[in-house]
């Protein structure tokens, strides 16, 4: 199993999103700024057949103040991007900093 931030959020939004969809990172990109670098994951989260638009507006609704656990990052920002409601792909951008004081990544 691979232990990168790309892999850790991959899995824990699995496990959030359980059978109501799957997730996969569809690419990364490097983010820096003045003080801070960190990477943009782009995320695809496709939603399982049958599943109502309001269960989906329910798990997506509080996403944006989740607690990830990714060592030695922490999400900085989660934007999820509108859909079309017959639209069964959500595209789902986090952006994740090297946390200056944690603990390093193994």
């Amino acid at each position: 199993m691979k232990n990168d931030v790309g892999s850790q959020l991959t899995m824990q939004l699995q496990q959030y999103f359980g059978r109501y969809g799957e997730i996969t990172l569809k690419r990364e990109k490097p983010w820096a700024s003045i003080t801070f670098s960190g990477t943009r994951h782009y995320f695809e989260l496709i939603t399982e057949p049958g599943v109502e638009e309001k269960t989906v507006n329910a798990l997506l609704a509080p996403l944006v103040s989740h607690e990830f656990d990714i060592s030695g990052h922490f999400v900085a920002d989660i934007l999820v991007h509108l859909r079309a409601p017959a639209d069964a792909r959500i595209a789902i951008d986090i952006l994740t900093i090297v946390d200056p004081v944690g603990k390093p990544a193994d």
